[in-house]
């Protein structure tokens, strides 16, 4: 099991760096690279060999390259807002582009060391060639961290109807939309941010929102948007083919097969909901440029006071950018689920007196993290192990 917890941290730090790589280039750019390089080199080429700390050291890893991803993010936003207030005064700021404050430096060779002390670690870890594994746990993973980056809910686990333990943190995403709103008010405007690391469960609650509306106290929309944004685009955001998405939504997808300019998609999407109390859902955003969110935001008047309902839900990894987004006072973060939430649901239509899983039940919580991604691979491992099975 130890190994089956290695894989799993293994691959979900591949996912992350090539979706980092894909949305901010040059991949250079991102602080520290090359040694994010070396350490994915030696993953690749080396098989891991369980011992004491692996486990916590491929958590360190995934946590590094996350601070690394906010770090370039925060620094393009103050360089772009430096430059733009130099053009005003006349002032150029190549040279300061290439500077570090104090504190960035600080970051930066504080993380480098960390890396290093990573990969000193996986080296040791690592004691021989990759072979191709016919276990279980490889296609599992792999399964498991694609439906994470992409958003999918294809987990081969629980259904969402099915995890009333996840009920609490609807509950609280409900209570920030009523508690900050007149309940007298005939319509109202709402954005919230969902936020929190891959695999702790943000598109499962969104899609609960979603799917179960009445959990937001009684709101009643006429039409639901979802958009999955990993699934309709890769790299820069494309404002168009989100119109066409929206659209297609809102009626039946008439507009698919015409080629239109974006101003008649947007002025199109602004004439289907004008009238219409609705829920809107972006669910994975992965990027720094938001133009195209403030830009929808002015068209359909989010910020105008209205009869019809309007619930704007995004979820992202990104805590930067989904305050920018939705403000600080409309986030939601994301909490670890509890130890007796996590067991329910690796045990799902399991067996728990079957001498495997009760062999396993402490050590499959603890490296759960209270991460439902985790408990669902859990749950399918266990599955297999008890039911049989490829």
């Amino acid at each position: 099991m130890s190994a089956d917890i290695l894989q799993f941290l293994k691959n979900k730090f591949m996912d992350e760096l090539e979706e980092a790589e894909e949305e901010h280039p040059p991949a250079h750019d991102i602080p520290l690279h090359s040694y994010f390089l070396q350490i994915r080199e030696l993953l690749e080429t080396k098989s891991l060999t369980p011992s004491t700390g692996m486990k916590d050291c491929l958590y360190d890893l995934s946590i590094a390259l996350t601070d690394c991803i906010l770090f370039l993010e925060k620094r393009k936003m103050k360089i772009n807002k430096d430059s733009s207030q130099g053009q005003g005064q006349g002032q150029g700021q190549g040279q300061r582009q290439g500077h570090y404050s104090l504190p960035e430096l600080w970051f930066l060779c504080k993380t480098k060391r960390k890396l290093i002390h990573i990969k000193k670690k996986l080296r040791v870890a690592t004691s021989h060639p990759v072979v191709p594994e016919h276990t279980s746990f490889s296609a599992v993973t792999d399964v498991a961290t694609t439906s994470s980056s992409s958003g999918s809910l294809s987990f081969d686990g629980p259904e969402i109807d099915d995890l009333y333990s996840f009920r609490d943190q609807v509950e609280n995403i409900a209570n920030l939309v009523v508690g900050r709103r007149d309940l007298d008010e005939k319509g109202f405007s709402k954005e919230i941010g969902i936020v929190g690391i891959g695999g702790c469960g943000k598109t499962l609650v969104a899609r609960m929102v979603f799917d179960n509306s009445d959990d937001v106290d009684s709101y009643d929309c006429e039409s639901r948007i979802w958009i999955n944004l990993q699934a309709i685009q890769k790299g820069e955001v494309d404002f168009k083919k989100i119109l066409k998405a929206m659209l297609k939504q809102c009626d039946g997808g008439q507009r698919d097969s015409v080629e239109v300019e974006e101003e008649e998609l947007l002025e199109a999407l602004c004439k289907a909901l004008w009238s219409k109390s609705y829920l809107l859902v972006f669910d994975g955003i992965w990027d720094i440029n938001l133009d195209w969110y403030f830009r929808l935001k002015e068209r359909l008047q989010w910020c105008s006071k209205s009869n019809q309902s309007r619930l704007i839900i995004i979820t992202t990894r990104l805590h930067g950018v989904a305050k920018r987004m939705v403000g600080p006072n409309n986030l939601y973060r994301m909490q670890p689920f509890s130890n007796l939430v996590i067991w329910g649901h690796i045990t799902y239509r399991v067996p728990t007196k079957h001498p495997i899983v009760v062999k396993m039940k402490d050590e499959m919580i603890y490296h759960s993290h209270g991460l439902p991604l985790a408990a669902t691979t859990f749950f399918t491992i266990m599955r297999n192990q008890t039911y049989g099975g490829e």
